[in-house]
Protein backbone atom coordinates (compact mmCIF):
# COMPACT_ATOMS: atom_id res chain seq x y z
CA UNK A 1 0.00 0.00 0.00
CA UNK A 2 1.18 3.77 -0.79
CA UNK A 3 2.31 5.94 2.18
CA UNK A 4 -0.53 8.21 1.27
CA UNK A 5 -3.07 5.29 0.46
CA UNK A 6 -2.27 3.92 4.28
CA UNK A 7 -2.04 7.90 6.05
CA UNK A 8 -5.39 8.47 4.00
CA UNK A 9 -7.12 5.22 5.01
CA UNK A 10 -5.87 6.01 9.06
CA UNK A 11 -7.36 9.54 8.64
CA UNK A 12 -11.13 8.53 7.01
CA UNK A 13 -10.98 5.89 9.59
CA UNK A 14 -10.24 8.19 12.46
CA UNK A 15 -12.49 10.65 11.48
CA UNK A 16 -15.38 7.88 11.51
CA UNK A 17 -15.99 8.54 7.56
CA UNK A 18 -18.56 5.94 6.25
CA UNK A 19 -16.67 4.71 3.52
CA UNK A 20 -15.50 1.92 1.57
CA UNK A 21 -14.03 0.17 -1.45
CA UNK A 22 -16.67 -1.01 -3.11
CA UNK A 23 -16.31 -2.69 -6.80
CA UNK A 24 -13.11 -4.50 -8.33
CA UNK A 25 -11.77 -5.65 -5.37
CA UNK A 26 -10.28 -8.45 -6.87
CA UNK A 27 -7.52 -5.91 -7.54
CA UNK A 28 -8.15 -4.00 -4.17
CA UNK A 29 -4.23 -4.54 -4.16
CA UNK A 30 -3.10 -3.17 -7.17
CA UNK A 31 -5.52 -0.04 -6.95
CA UNK A 32 -3.88 0.17 -3.04
CA UNK A 33 -0.30 0.33 -4.83
CA UNK A 34 -0.98 3.45 -7.03
CA UNK A 35 -2.14 0.98 -10.22
CA UNK A 36 -5.09 2.07 -11.62
CA UNK A 37 -8.17 4.14 -9.30
CA UNK A 38 -9.61 3.30 -6.08
CA UNK A 39 -13.50 3.39 -5.99
CA UNK A 40 -14.33 4.36 -3.05
CA UNK A 41 -18.22 5.37 -2.17
CA UNK A 42 -18.69 7.86 0.54
CA UNK A 43 -21.89 8.33 2.75
CA UNK A 44 -23.12 11.54 1.19
CA UNK A 45 -24.04 12.70 4.90
CA UNK A 46 -20.18 12.65 5.38
CA UNK A 47 -19.21 14.45 2.35
CA UNK A 48 -17.83 17.31 4.13
CA UNK A 49 -15.43 15.48 6.24
CA UNK A 50 -14.18 13.20 3.69
CA UNK A 51 -13.07 16.53 1.60
CA UNK A 52 -11.74 18.08 4.93
CA UNK A 53 -9.79 14.68 5.15
CA UNK A 54 -8.51 14.51 1.86
CA UNK A 55 -7.88 18.21 1.32
CA UNK A 56 -5.33 18.12 4.51
CA UNK A 57 -3.94 15.42 2.69
CA UNK A 58 -3.22 17.30 -0.75
CA UNK A 59 -5.48 15.70 -3.05
CA UNK A 60 -7.05 17.71 -5.28
CA UNK A 61 -10.30 17.69 -7.44
CA UNK A 62 -10.36 17.19 -11.14
CA UNK A 63 -13.44 17.06 -13.61
CA UNK A 64 -13.14 16.00 -17.70
CA UNK A 65 -13.62 18.67 -20.20
CA UNK A 66 -16.94 18.85 -22.19
CA UNK A 67 -19.69 15.96 -21.41
CA UNK A 68 -22.24 15.52 -18.70
CA UNK A 69 -20.60 15.60 -15.28
CA UNK A 70 -21.97 14.46 -12.45
CA UNK A 71 -22.08 16.15 -8.97
CA UNK A 72 -22.38 12.68 -7.29
CA UNK A 73 -19.19 11.24 -8.57
CA UNK A 74 -15.67 12.83 -8.47
CA UNK A 75 -12.63 12.87 -9.37
CA UNK A 76 -9.51 13.12 -6.83
CA UNK A 77 -5.59 13.15 -7.49
CA UNK A 78 -3.13 13.05 -4.62
CA UNK A 79 0.88 13.13 -4.72
CA UNK A 80 2.60 10.15 -3.25
CA UNK A 81 5.74 11.43 -1.28
CA UNK A 82 8.18 8.40 -1.44
CA UNK A 83 7.75 7.77 -4.75
CA UNK A 84 6.18 10.64 -6.64
CA UNK A 85 3.13 8.25 -8.03
CA UNK A 86 -0.05 10.34 -8.34
CA UNK A 87 -3.02 8.88 -6.74
CA UNK A 88 -6.19 8.79 -8.27
CA UNK A 89 -9.44 8.72 -5.92
CA UNK A 90 -12.88 7.95 -8.19
CA UNK A 91 -15.35 8.85 -5.60
CA UNK A 92 -19.33 7.75 -5.52
CA UNK A 93 -21.28 9.96 -3.14
CA UNK A 94 -24.18 7.98 -4.88
CA UNK A 95 -24.46 5.42 -6.68
CA UNK A 96 -24.57 6.93 -10.18
CA UNK A 97 -23.66 3.55 -12.67
CA UNK A 98 -24.42 1.95 -16.02
CA UNK A 99 -21.91 2.04 -18.00
CA UNK A 100 -17.99 2.65 -18.83
CA UNK A 101 -18.77 5.74 -21.08
CA UNK A 102 -21.70 7.57 -19.62
CA UNK A 103 -23.26 6.48 -15.96
CA UNK A 104 -26.82 7.34 -15.91
CA UNK A 105 -28.72 5.03 -13.28
CA UNK A 106 -29.03 5.66 -9.85
CA UNK A 107 -28.69 2.34 -7.74
CA UNK A 108 -29.97 2.93 -4.20
CA UNK A 109 -27.67 0.72 -2.55
CA UNK A 110 -25.44 3.13 -0.30
CA UNK A 111 -26.54 2.16 3.10
CA UNK A 112 -26.62 -1.10 2.22
CA UNK A 113 -22.55 -1.35 1.15
CA UNK A 114 -21.68 1.08 3.52
CA UNK A 115 -23.48 -1.16 6.66
CA UNK A 116 -22.03 -4.34 5.84
CA UNK A 117 -18.30 -4.48 5.22
CA UNK A 118 -15.59 -6.04 5.99
CA UNK A 119 -11.51 -5.11 6.18
CA UNK A 120 -9.78 -6.59 2.81
CA UNK A 121 -5.77 -5.43 3.10
CA UNK A 122 -6.80 -2.94 5.70
CA UNK A 123 -9.46 -1.44 3.74
CA UNK A 124 -13.26 -1.75 4.12
CA UNK A 125 -14.96 -3.45 1.59
CA UNK A 126 -18.81 -5.11 1.44
CA UNK A 127 -19.45 -8.39 2.33
CA UNK A 128 -18.77 -10.42 -0.90
CA UNK A 129 -22.43 -11.26 -1.32
CA UNK A 130 -23.43 -7.49 -1.76
CA UNK A 131 -20.79 -6.77 -3.74
CA UNK A 132 -22.21 -9.45 -6.01
CA UNK A 133 -25.51 -7.99 -6.11
CA UNK A 134 -23.97 -4.52 -7.21
CA UNK A 135 -21.51 -6.40 -9.39
CA UNK A 136 -25.32 -8.00 -11.54
CA UNK A 137 -27.41 -4.77 -11.18
CA UNK A 138 -24.68 -2.52 -12.58
CA UNK A 139 -23.15 -4.73 -15.41
CA UNK A 140 -27.22 -5.46 -16.09
CA UNK A 141 -27.73 -1.68 -16.38
CA UNK A 142 -25.27 -1.49 -19.44
CA UNK A 143 -26.44 -4.46 -21.43
CA UNK A 144 -29.37 -2.47 -23.26
CA UNK A 145 -26.29 -0.17 -24.59
CA UNK A 146 -24.80 -1.73 -27.91
CA UNK A 147 -21.34 0.43 -27.24
CA UNK A 148 -21.50 -0.59 -23.72
CA UNK A 149 -22.31 -4.16 -24.68
CA UNK A 150 -19.31 -4.05 -27.21
CA UNK A 151 -17.05 -3.20 -24.37
CA UNK A 152 -18.43 -5.64 -21.76
CA UNK A 153 -17.26 -8.05 -24.58
CA UNK A 154 -14.32 -6.79 -24.84
CA UNK A 155 -13.33 -7.01 -21.22
CA UNK A 156 -14.57 -10.30 -20.85
CA UNK A 157 -11.39 -11.88 -19.22
CA UNK A 158 -11.16 -8.95 -16.77
CA UNK A 159 -15.17 -9.53 -15.60
CA UNK A 160 -14.84 -13.17 -15.58
CA UNK A 161 -11.97 -13.06 -12.97
CA UNK A 162 -13.82 -10.47 -10.95
CA UNK A 163 -16.89 -12.91 -11.14
CA UNK A 164 -14.27 -15.97 -10.15
CA UNK A 165 -13.21 -14.01 -7.53
CA UNK A 166 -16.91 -12.68 -5.87
CA UNK A 167 -18.73 -16.53 -6.51
CA UNK A 168 -15.49 -17.82 -4.56
CA UNK A 169 -16.81 -19.09 -1.04
CA UNK A 170 -20.49 -17.75 -1.91
CA UNK A 171 -22.96 -20.29 -1.06
CA UNK A 172 -25.96 -20.47 -3.94
CA UNK A 173 -28.28 -18.31 -2.01
CA UNK A 174 -26.12 -16.06 -0.98
CA UNK A 175 -27.38 -13.64 -3.82
CA UNK A 176 -30.83 -13.52 -2.86
CA UNK A 177 -30.23 -13.26 0.60
CA UNK A 178 -28.35 -9.76 -0.30
CA UNK A 179 -31.18 -9.27 -2.23
CA UNK A 180 -33.77 -9.46 0.27
CA UNK A 181 -32.21 -7.22 2.59
CA UNK A 182 -30.43 -5.16 0.26
CA UNK A 183 -33.36 -3.71 -2.17
CA UNK A 184 -36.56 -5.93 -1.47
CA UNK A 185 -38.38 -4.36 -3.80
CA UNK A 186 -36.59 -6.26 -6.23
CA UNK A 187 -38.36 -9.06 -7.99
CA UNK A 188 -35.93 -12.36 -7.06
CA UNK A 189 -36.53 -14.04 -10.02
CA UNK A 190 -35.47 -11.04 -12.52
CA UNK A 191 -32.30 -10.96 -10.34
CA UNK A 192 -31.09 -14.70 -10.92
CA UNK A 193 -32.39 -14.04 -15.06
CA UNK A 194 -29.69 -11.37 -14.98
CA UNK A 195 -27.32 -13.35 -12.97
CA UNK A 196 -27.51 -16.25 -15.66
CA UNK A 197 -27.54 -14.19 -18.37
CA UNK A 198 -24.36 -12.20 -17.23
CA UNK A 199 -22.69 -16.13 -16.95
CA UNK A 200 -23.83 -18.18 -19.68
CA UNK A 201 -26.25 -16.37 -22.00
CA UNK A 202 -25.96 -14.90 -25.45
CA UNK A 203 -26.03 -11.48 -26.24
CA UNK A 204 -30.02 -10.96 -26.72
CA UNK A 205 -30.70 -12.30 -23.85
CA UNK A 206 -28.10 -9.85 -22.26
CA UNK A 207 -29.71 -7.20 -23.77
CA UNK A 208 -33.45 -8.49 -22.84
CA UNK A 209 -32.44 -9.11 -19.15
CA UNK A 210 -30.24 -5.28 -19.09
CA UNK A 211 -33.86 -3.67 -20.52
CA UNK A 212 -35.34 -5.77 -17.61
CA UNK A 213 -33.65 -4.32 -15.11
CA UNK A 214 -33.60 -0.88 -15.94
CA UNK A 215 -37.41 -0.90 -15.81
CA UNK A 216 -37.31 -2.08 -12.45
CA UNK A 217 -34.35 0.16 -10.81
CA UNK A 218 -35.92 3.28 -12.96
CA UNK A 219 -33.80 6.26 -11.41
CA UNK A 220 -32.66 7.21 -14.76
CA UNK A 221 -30.40 10.73 -14.57
CA UNK A 222 -31.06 11.69 -17.34
CA UNK A 223 -33.10 11.26 -20.62
CA UNK A 224 -32.06 8.28 -22.11
CA UNK A 225 -31.69 10.05 -25.71
CA UNK A 226 -29.40 12.04 -24.38
CA UNK A 227 -27.46 9.22 -22.95
CA UNK A 228 -27.15 7.71 -26.10
CA UNK A 229 -26.06 10.32 -28.43
CA UNK A 230 -23.67 11.11 -25.68
CA UNK A 231 -22.08 7.53 -25.72
CA UNK A 232 -21.59 7.65 -29.47
CA UNK A 233 -19.82 11.08 -29.00
CA UNK A 234 -17.71 9.56 -26.88
CA UNK A 235 -16.86 6.17 -28.28
CA UNK A 236 -16.41 7.67 -31.74
CA UNK A 237 -14.08 10.46 -30.28
CA UNK A 238 -12.37 8.03 -28.47
CA UNK A 239 -11.57 5.88 -31.51
CA UNK A 240 -10.13 9.05 -33.61
CA UNK A 241 -7.86 9.79 -31.01
CA UNK A 242 -6.35 6.83 -31.00
CA UNK A 243 -6.38 6.54 -34.75
CA UNK A 244 -4.40 9.68 -34.57
CA UNK A 245 -2.60 9.19 -32.01
CA UNK A 246 -3.48 11.87 -29.19
CA UNK A 247 -2.84 10.95 -26.15
CA UNK A 248 -3.27 13.68 -24.57
CA UNK A 249 -6.25 13.60 -21.42
CA UNK A 250 -9.06 15.28 -21.47
CA UNK A 251 -9.03 15.90 -17.21
CA UNK A 252 -7.94 18.86 -15.57
CA UNK A 253 -7.42 20.17 -12.11
CA UNK A 254 -9.99 21.98 -10.61
CA UNK A 255 -6.93 24.29 -9.55
CA UNK A 256 -6.83 25.25 -12.97
CA UNK A 257 -4.33 25.74 -15.56
CA UNK A 258 -0.14 26.09 -15.12
CA UNK A 259 2.96 27.44 -17.05
CA UNK A 260 6.21 25.55 -15.69
CA UNK A 261 9.22 26.41 -17.23
CA UNK A 262 13.00 24.42 -17.12
CA UNK A 263 15.73 26.60 -17.57
CA UNK A 264 19.31 26.11 -17.90
CA UNK A 265 22.80 25.68 -19.72
CA UNK A 266 22.98 23.81 -22.61
CA UNK A 267 23.48 20.03 -21.64
CA UNK A 268 22.44 21.07 -17.99
CA UNK A 269 19.37 17.83 -18.09
CA UNK A 270 16.26 20.90 -18.93
CA UNK A 271 14.95 18.86 -21.86
CA UNK A 272 15.13 15.33 -19.71
CA UNK A 273 13.76 17.13 -16.63
CA UNK A 274 10.97 18.38 -18.78
CA UNK A 275 9.91 15.84 -21.04
CA UNK A 276 9.76 13.47 -18.09
CA UNK A 277 7.30 15.80 -15.83
CA UNK A 278 5.09 16.20 -19.07
CA UNK A 279 4.77 12.70 -19.37
CA UNK A 280 4.04 12.14 -15.42
CA UNK A 281 1.52 14.58 -15.20
CA UNK A 282 -0.01 13.62 -18.84
CA UNK A 283 -0.82 9.82 -17.52
CA UNK A 284 -3.47 11.69 -15.78
CA UNK A 285 -4.78 15.53 -16.73
CA UNK A 286 -4.52 17.74 -19.78
CA UNK A 287 -0.53 18.17 -20.36
CA UNK A 288 1.27 20.43 -23.51
CA UNK A 289 5.05 19.89 -24.05
CA UNK A 290 6.40 22.66 -25.81
CA UNK A 291 10.01 24.11 -26.22
CA UNK A 292 9.75 28.20 -26.22
CA UNK A 293 13.51 28.41 -27.21
CA UNK A 294 12.81 27.33 -30.90
CA UNK A 295 8.95 27.39 -31.18
CA UNK A 296 7.57 26.83 -34.79
CA UNK A 297 7.21 29.57 -37.39
CA UNK A 298 4.18 30.91 -37.28
CA UNK A 299 2.08 31.98 -40.55
CA UNK A 300 2.82 35.89 -39.56
CA UNK A 301 6.65 35.37 -39.62
CA UNK A 302 7.26 31.98 -42.52
CA UNK A 303 7.28 34.54 -45.17
CA UNK A 304 9.68 36.62 -43.48
CA UNK A 305 12.08 33.46 -42.60
CA UNK A 306 11.81 32.60 -46.48
CA UNK A 307 13.39 35.77 -47.43
CA UNK A 308 16.00 35.84 -44.45
CA UNK A 309 17.07 32.44 -45.98
CA UNK A 310 16.66 33.70 -49.69
CA UNK A 311 18.98 36.25 -48.59
CA UNK A 312 21.43 33.96 -47.67
CA UNK A 313 21.07 31.79 -50.21
CA UNK A 314 22.06 34.68 -52.78
CA UNK A 315 24.98 35.72 -50.31
CA UNK A 316 26.23 32.51 -50.57
CA UNK A 317 26.14 32.33 -54.64
CA UNK A 318 27.43 35.68 -54.92
CA UNK A 319 29.97 34.82 -52.32
CA UNK A 320 29.69 38.13 -50.83
CA UNK A 321 31.60 38.55 -47.88
CA UNK A 322 30.41 37.69 -44.68
CA UNK A 323 28.42 40.24 -42.02
CA UNK A 324 31.79 41.28 -39.72
CA UNK A 325 32.41 40.26 -35.86
CA UNK A 326 30.72 42.16 -33.42
CA UNK A 327 32.89 42.99 -30.25
CA UNK A 328 31.27 41.99 -27.14
CA UNK A 329 30.11 45.19 -25.11
CA UNK A 330 32.19 46.28 -21.87
CA UNK A 331 32.67 43.99 -19.35
CA UNK A 332 29.83 41.15 -21.32
CA UNK A 333 31.02 37.74 -22.24
CA UNK A 334 29.18 37.46 -25.48
CA UNK A 335 30.51 35.42 -28.44
CA UNK A 336 31.67 37.27 -30.99
CA UNK A 337 28.79 36.78 -33.32
CA UNK A 338 24.90 37.10 -33.03
CA UNK A 339 22.44 36.62 -35.32
CA UNK A 340 22.17 39.10 -37.47
CA UNK A 341 19.16 41.84 -35.58
CA UNK A 342 15.93 41.30 -37.86
CA UNK A 343 17.01 37.44 -37.12
CA UNK A 344 16.79 38.45 -33.53
CA UNK A 345 13.24 39.94 -33.87
CA UNK A 346 12.06 37.67 -35.94
CA UNK A 347 12.88 35.11 -32.96
CA UNK A 348 11.55 37.39 -30.72
CA UNK A 349 8.11 37.49 -32.48
CA UNK A 350 7.84 33.59 -32.37
CA UNK A 351 8.60 33.13 -29.38
CA UNK A 352 5.87 36.15 -27.98
CA UNK A 353 3.29 34.18 -30.60
CA UNK A 354 4.48 31.06 -28.81
CA UNK A 355 3.69 32.27 -25.45
CA UNK A 356 0.86 34.26 -25.34
CA UNK A 357 -0.70 30.36 -27.31
CA UNK A 358 0.76 28.51 -24.19
CA UNK A 359 -0.83 31.08 -22.01
CA UNK A 360 -4.49 30.19 -23.59
CA UNK A 361 -4.08 26.93 -22.97
CA UNK A 362 -3.38 27.73 -19.30
CA UNK A 363 -6.43 29.79 -19.14
CA UNK A 364 -8.43 27.02 -20.01
CA UNK A 365 -6.69 24.69 -17.17
CA UNK A 366 -4.12 23.08 -19.08
CA UNK A 367 -0.84 22.37 -17.48
CA UNK A 368 2.06 23.45 -19.97
CA UNK A 369 5.75 22.20 -19.64
CA UNK A 370 8.06 24.30 -21.24
CA UNK A 371 11.60 23.55 -22.39
CA UNK A 372 12.87 26.82 -22.24
CA UNK A 373 11.21 30.15 -21.63
CA UNK A 374 11.75 33.90 -22.56
CA UNK A 375 12.85 36.52 -20.24
CA UNK A 376 13.43 40.46 -19.80
CA UNK A 377 16.70 41.12 -19.27
CA UNK A 378 18.59 42.35 -21.82
CA UNK A 379 20.93 39.79 -22.44
CA UNK A 380 19.56 36.94 -21.39
CA UNK A 381 19.24 33.49 -22.48
CA UNK A 382 16.12 33.80 -25.08
CA UNK A 383 15.58 37.23 -24.24
CA UNK A 384 16.65 40.44 -25.47
CA UNK A 385 19.85 40.33 -27.56
CA UNK A 386 20.32 43.58 -29.83
CA UNK A 387 22.64 46.50 -29.07
CA UNK A 388 21.52 49.69 -30.40
CA UNK A 389 24.80 50.72 -33.05
CA UNK A 390 22.61 53.04 -35.18
CA UNK A 391 19.32 54.48 -35.73
CA UNK A 392 18.00 50.94 -37.03
CA UNK A 393 19.52 48.50 -34.56
CA UNK A 394 17.90 51.10 -32.24
CA UNK A 395 14.30 50.74 -33.76
CA UNK A 396 14.89 46.87 -33.93
CA UNK A 397 15.85 46.77 -30.24
CA UNK A 398 13.17 48.47 -29.11
CA UNK A 399 11.11 46.36 -30.85
CA UNK A 400 12.70 43.43 -29.22
CA UNK A 401 12.40 44.96 -25.92
CA UNK A 402 8.83 45.29 -26.28
CA UNK A 403 7.67 42.25 -27.61
CA UNK A 404 9.82 39.84 -24.52
CA UNK A 405 7.85 42.52 -22.05
CA UNK A 406 4.89 41.37 -23.56
CA UNK A 407 5.59 37.70 -22.32
CA UNK A 408 4.01 37.07 -18.81
CA UNK A 409 6.67 35.10 -16.60
CA UNK A 410 6.04 31.25 -16.02
CA UNK A 411 4.29 30.08 -12.73
CA UNK A 412 6.92 27.99 -11.81
CA UNK A 413 10.68 27.86 -12.94
CA UNK A 414 12.45 25.28 -12.95
CA UNK A 415 16.33 26.24 -13.00
CA UNK A 416 18.79 23.02 -13.98
CA UNK A 417 22.37 23.60 -12.49
CA UNK A 418 25.47 21.17 -12.93
CA UNK A 419 28.80 21.66 -12.62
CA UNK A 420 30.85 22.85 -16.07
CA UNK A 421 32.67 19.75 -16.07
CA UNK A 422 29.59 17.94 -16.16
CA UNK A 423 28.07 19.50 -18.36
CA UNK A 424 31.02 19.79 -21.07
CA UNK A 425 31.12 15.74 -20.82
CA UNK A 426 27.29 15.76 -21.34
CA UNK A 427 27.83 17.74 -24.53
CA UNK A 428 30.47 15.54 -25.98
CA UNK A 429 28.47 12.73 -25.84
CA UNK A 430 25.71 13.92 -27.81
CA UNK A 431 25.31 13.03 -31.40
CA UNK A 432 25.36 16.35 -32.12
CA UNK A 433 27.57 18.22 -29.60
CA UNK A 434 28.15 22.08 -29.67
CA UNK A 435 31.89 23.39 -29.72
CA UNK A 436 32.86 24.03 -25.78
CA UNK A 437 33.53 27.29 -26.15
CA UNK A 438 29.74 28.09 -26.62
CA UNK A 439 28.88 25.65 -23.87
CA UNK A 440 31.12 27.57 -21.32
CA UNK A 441 29.54 31.17 -22.97
CA UNK A 442 25.71 29.72 -22.25
CA UNK A 443 27.04 28.55 -19.05
CA UNK A 444 27.87 31.21 -17.76
CA UNK A 445 25.15 32.67 -19.05
CA UNK A 446 22.57 30.86 -17.84
CA UNK A 447 23.71 31.41 -14.31
CA UNK A 448 22.08 35.03 -14.06
CA UNK A 449 18.60 33.67 -15.10
CA UNK A 450 16.06 35.30 -13.59
CA UNK A 451 12.14 35.54 -14.46
CA UNK A 452 10.58 38.52 -12.53
CA UNK A 453 7.28 37.72 -10.53
CA UNK A 454 7.56 33.42 -11.21
CA UNK A 455 8.76 31.33 -8.10
CA UNK A 456 12.66 29.69 -8.80
CA UNK A 457 13.83 26.47 -8.08
CA UNK A 458 17.30 25.19 -8.60
CA UNK A 459 17.49 21.18 -8.99
CA UNK A 460 21.05 20.22 -9.11
CA UNK A 461 21.07 18.11 -11.96
CA UNK A 462 24.43 16.55 -11.36
CA UNK A 463 22.64 13.73 -9.29
CA UNK A 464 20.72 10.56 -10.97
CA UNK A 465 17.92 11.67 -12.97
CA UNK A 466 15.32 9.75 -10.37
CA UNK A 467 16.77 11.65 -7.30
CA UNK A 468 16.11 15.23 -9.75
CA UNK A 469 13.26 14.36 -10.64
CA UNK A 470 11.31 13.30 -7.49
CA UNK A 471 12.33 16.57 -6.47
CA UNK A 472 10.38 18.38 -9.15
CA UNK A 473 7.62 16.13 -8.84
CA UNK A 474 7.41 17.01 -4.94
CA UNK A 475 7.47 20.99 -6.44
CA UNK A 476 5.53 20.44 -8.98
CA UNK A 477 2.48 19.23 -6.68
CA UNK A 478 3.49 21.62 -3.97
CA UNK A 479 2.30 24.11 -6.48
CA UNK A 480 -1.02 22.22 -7.83
CA UNK A 481 -2.03 21.25 -4.77
CA UNK A 482 -2.10 24.45 -2.32
CA UNK A 483 -3.87 27.00 -5.07
CA UNK A 484 -7.42 27.90 -3.67
CA UNK A 485 -9.83 25.22 -5.27
CA UNK A 486 -12.03 26.32 -8.27
CA UNK A 487 -8.71 29.06 -9.19
CA UNK A 488 -8.72 29.72 -12.56
CA UNK A 489 -5.63 31.58 -14.31
CA UNK A 490 -5.53 35.05 -14.05
CA UNK A 491 -2.88 35.85 -17.04
CA UNK A 492 -2.81 38.76 -19.33
CA UNK A 493 -3.51 37.98 -23.01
Amino acid sequence: MKPVVAELVRALDRSATGYCHFKSNNTLSEALNGVGDLDFLVDEKRRDVFETVIARLGFVSAASRGGLSNPFVVHYYGYDETDGAIIHLHVYYRLITGGSLVKNYHVPLESALLHNLERKLGVPVPLKEFDLFFFVVRKSLEMPSLLEHYLFVKDREAIAKELDYLREGLAPEALDRARSRALPSLDGKLLRGCWTALQDAGPLERVASGIRMRRAMGGAVRAPLLISLERVRLFVRAVWRARLGIKAKDRHLSTGGKVIAFVGAEASGKSTLSRASADWLGEHFDVRHVHLGKPSRTIFTWPLWLTVRCGVWVKTVLRLPKRKSVPPAPGTSEPEFLPSPFVLVLNALDRRIAARAVWRLAKNATIVIADRYPGKPQGQTDGPRIRARGWLTAILAGWEASLYRGIPAPDLVFHARAPLDTILARNRNRRDPEPDDFVRWRHREAEGLTFEGARQISIDTSEPLASSLLQVKRQIWARLSTEERGATCSRPD
